[in-house]
Formats: C-alpha cells, structure tokens, sequence
C-alpha cells in the first residue's frame, strides 16, 4: 500500500493530546493481550486508516509511556514491533516517523484487546478470529542486511540445478502429470531419509518422511492432524512467530516456555497442565542461538513419554553447524515415538523452492500421509524428482560444506568489526550453528536501536519483537546469510556505531 500525501513532522501540542486520547481508548488493561500487542495494534490501525499520515512524528517513547500510564518499555517495544513491519521509520536524533510507503498488507487486531466504539478495523471484516491471530503475530524480516534466516544464494549451482530440472521435464511420463503418491515423490522421500540418517542421526525409512510446502506449512498440519480446539501448545520465548501462528490459527491455547542458557525451561508449574504440542528448536534456537543440553533434552523426552505430548523439533538451520561435529537430533534420542522432525530446504538451498519435511514416528505415519493427501494433492513431480537427484548426485552435500565455510568466514568477519567498533560493549552470542548471532544489549535498549536501525535500511530485529510477552532479555538478531562480505564491513560498522552511541 503507497500512500502520497505527506503530513508536517511536527505536530501541535492539541493533535498530540487527541492521539494520546486515540490510543487510550484502544487500550484494555483488563484483556489477556499484553498491552504492547495492543498498543502496536491500536498504532497500526490509525496508520492503515490513514489518521497518522507518511511522515507523522510520534511522540518520544517516554512522553508516550508517561501520558498513558505505560512502562517505557512497552512503548520501545510496540515501536520496534512497528519498525519491523515496515510502518515505522527513525532518524538519528529526531525520532520516530509514519513510513512513506506502507506494507501491502494490512495486520490485524489483537485478540481481546479494545478496539473503541469508532475504531475502523485493520482486516476484511470476513477474515475469521483465526485469521486474526495470524495477522497480530510479528513477522521476520527479510531481504536486507541483517536479516535473520535469509540465505546466500549466490553461491547455489544454478547450472547444476537447472539441469537436472531439465531432464526432470525431459523424461516425465504421463503418470509424472498426475498428483504425486501420498507423502510425496518416493525417489525424494528415500533421497532425505538416507541424508537424515548420515548427517542428522535421524532414525527414520522413507515411508515416515512426508513432503510439505515448507517447514511453515508442516507446523500447520500438525497443529491441525495431531491437536484439537483449545488444547495446549508450548513455543519457546523468545522464539518464532511461524510457530505461534500456525498453532494461532489451531485456535490453540499457548503457553510461552522461557529459555535459558540451556534451551527451553520448563518448571513443574508448567508440567502441570501438560501440553499436546511442543515446538523446540533445539540445535540452534530461534532466535537466541542457544543449543540445548543433553541433560534438557533427555529431561523433555522423559516428561513428553509420559503425558502424551507432541515434540516438534523445527531443524531450521542445524545443517550450518560451524565448530565441530553437528549437533545430533532431539529424534534420534527418541525411544518413545514423540518426536516428529521438520526440515526445509528453505535455508539451505533456496525460499522459492517451497519445500520440507516432516519425519513421523513409524505409528503416526501412514495416516498422517493419507490425510495430507487428502487435505493438499502433492503435485511438482518433477521439481521433487529433481531434488532428489540434486541430493542423491552429491550436489546438496557439496552445498553444505561450501556454506559451512561461507558463513563460518562471514561470522567470523561479522565479529571482527563488531569487536573493533564496539570492544565487549555488546558481546555476540549464539555463534555455533546457523546464519545469526545476537548481540546482547543491556534491557530495554534493543527495541531503540531496532528502531533507529531500520531508518538506515538495516533490518536488526530485536528480542522484544520476537516475545510472546514482556522481553525478558534485550538483544539484536543479527543475520549474515545473505549479506556480502562488502556489506558486513560497511553496513556493520554503521549499525555497531549506532549501537555505541546508545550505550554511551
């Protein structure tokens, strides 16, 4: 959505007065939404509706917090939530502004959150509460330094690839252009369980693996296939929002399980009323970057054998691994067939090629298959037989190893500018594994710096953005997959420049 006209920078004390009022009577103190959700939302609603123009200054977070009765940090938080949606922008020493060019499309309404009698809403008025609880959930950014989970694709044998696209299509058959068999291509199928096998400690045969649209699209089913309407799924908090969408829009009840120097913590209070899902990304968490013990894990594995629950262990970047042997499956420790493993070829190969994975225990399987082919006809024959081949021929272990060195050098370069501009000022974390690091801050700063950054055009998601609930750690998720070495030093240096000169 672009919106043209412009609107002054600086408004006169009354308009203030009458947004303060505006979003005040958006505001339930008494509804189970945290207020930054509706805060952020009551915010977005009079951007989309156009009552606070491309351009329109916001008042300083602390005159905000103080004129509604708000924690400062609730204020820094919504703003960063905003900035990284696209509808915020900052420059350096001057605030916070409406963007020019506003997000295509529109967020929804915090569920349970006052929306006032005169309040236009944010969404088709059609879209169910669902939907709602997609659209209110915060979003990863993409695209540009330095954003998180984006891989580098300029290293990616396209040529190897379209080859064996090509032949793929050369050598279809009639039967290559009807729906795929259950589950997906055999020859694709076979093709991740031997990789599991070898390079995961994954115990799986071919027939436990389905084929998805994405590790994304596997959450889904499970929350839909495995859980029924209001039953309990824990996510990881911090931790990814594709998780607490998916179950969302399960019309799930969802329980924010801390994380710690360990992995997800779960105490007895929270055993209490055990969970049917349990969403963990235990090689590499999301987004803090933490492995989780072996003395967690078997403690997770013990607890979930004896209540029934469901582990979804989310493998999103275990593959990068890039000190020492990779980390072994939360799966492959499993004795009690509670574990179902998602994959995707997302991160390690590329976004558009739209394909995962999911290993199902050997009970859960055969069913699981036939209701995804009845609720999603499996079709991209050839794409799929493409990819197999690209995995059987040698070319995705190549891949793998290419990129291990890519990103280990790019992490490492990463931190040598961020140590030459800022010393132990804002150590990195989350090193091991992956594409991104953290970089700590002290509380309540990440949400400013988020902020400031994205007015820079450089994406620094923070923490707080990525809490189901009041951030309990402050930090920047910075990631270095797709960012160009050139753009490592330049653009890192700016953004640990501009980290400086907060903390001093």
């Amino acid at each position: 959505m672009n919106r043209t006209n412009s609107s002054a920078a600086t408004e006169p004390p009354a308009a203030a007065g009458l947004l303060v009022d505006a979003l005040a009577a958006r505001l339930d103190r008494g509804a189970d939404a945290p207020l930054t959700l509706q805060l952020c939302e009551a915010l977005r609603g009079l951007i989309v509706d156009g009552v606070l123009g491309p351009g329109r200054r916001l008042p300083a977070s602390r005159q905000l917090a103080a004129d509604l009765a708000l924690g400062r940090n609730t204020v820094v938080d919504a703003y960063a939530r905003l900035a990284a949606e696209g509808y915020l922008g900052a420059r350096t020493g001057a605030g916070s502004f409406v963007a020019a060019t506003l997000p295509h499309y529109e967020m929804a309404a915090v569920p349970g959150a006052a929306t006032g009698s005169g309040a236009a809403l944010a969404w088709p008025a059609a879209l169910s509460s669902r939907a709602e609880a997609v659209l209110g959930e915060a979003a990863i950014a993409t695209g540009r330094a330095f954003a998180a989970c984006s891989p580098d694709l300029t290293t990616l044998r396209l040529d190897v690839w379209h080859r064996l696209l090509g032949r793929s299509w050369r050598e279809a058959r009639l039967s290559d252009m009807q729906y795929a068999d259950p589950g997906g291509h055999p020859a694709l199928r076979r093709a991740i369980a031997d990789h599991l096998r070898l390079t995961r400690q994954v115990r799986c045969c071919p027939e436990h693996v389905v084929i998805v649209n994405g590790a994304q699209h596997g959450l889904e089913l499970c929350a839909r296939f495995l859980a029924e309407r209001g039953d309990i799924a824990w996510v990881e908090d911090p931790g990814y929002p594709g998780a607490r969408r998916a179950f969302g829009a399960a019309e799930l009840r969802m329980r924010a399980i801390p994380v710690d120097a360990h992995g997800m913590a779960p105490d007895e209070s929270h055993w209490a009323q055990p969970p049917r899902l349990i969403h963990v990304t235990p090689s590499h968490q999301f987004p803090t970057g933490v492995e989780m013990s072996l003395e967690r894990r078997l403690a997770l594995l013990a607890r979930v054998a004896g209540v029934g629950s469901w582990i979804l262990e989310d493998d999103y970047d275990g593959e990068f691994r890039l000190g020492g042997r990779p980390v072994a499956s939360l799966q492959g420790m499993d004795t009690a067939g509670r574990v179902i493993y998602v994959g995707t070829f997302s991160k390690v190969l590329f976004p558009a090629l739209r394909l995962g994975y999911l290993v199902l225990p050997p009970a859960l399987s055969e069913a699981f298959s036939l209701a995804v082919a009845r609720l999603m006809l499996q079709g991209r024959q050839a794409t799929q037989l493409a990819l197999a081949r690209f995995i059987e021929e040698g070319h995705f272990a190549s891949h793998i190893r290419r990129m291990r060195r890519v990103y280990a050098e790019r992490r490492q370069l990463l931190e040598q500018v961020w140590r030459r501009e800022l010393g132990d000022a804002a150590p990195l974390s989350g090193t091991a594994t992956g594409m991104h690091v953290v970089a700590e801050l002290p509380p309540g700063l990440d949400g400013e710096v988020s902020q400031a950054a994205q007015g820079l055009g450089i994406v620094a998601q923070s923490l707080a953005s990525l809490s189901a609930g009041p951030a309990s750690r402050s930090g920047l998720v910075l990631g270095y997959g797709a960012a160009h070495d050139q753009e490592v030093r330049e653009r890192g240096a700016e953004l640990a420049r501009l980290v400086a000169a907060r903390l001093a």
